[in-house]
């Protein structure tokens, strides 16, 4: 068997098309990157917790985001 190389987003496969696979690699990449914590203000990769909410690793302060990246706009989730 030879070894087949895969593009990003290969994994969605051929049936969703380019365009799909397109958003879906610019998302996940987009959710990697480090940000500033809007409390600590350290600068590092969040986690999402749930749908639009996204937890700091350092300080464990949760915000409210748009549902794939952690931009803090809305509402305050804990203090």
């Amino acid at each position: 068997m030879s070894a087949i190389k895969e593009r990003a987003g290969g994994e969605a496969g051929v049936k969703y098309g380019m365009k799909l696979r397109r958003d879906y690699v610019r998302l996940k990449s987009q959710r990697k990157q480090p940000m500033r914590c809007p409390k600590c203000g350290k600068r590092t990769e969040m986690y999402r917790v749930a749908v639009g909410i996204w937890r700091c690793p350092r300080c464990g302060y949760e915000f409210a985001g748009s549902a794939f990246s952690p931009k803090p706009y809305g509402q305050v989730i804990s203090a």
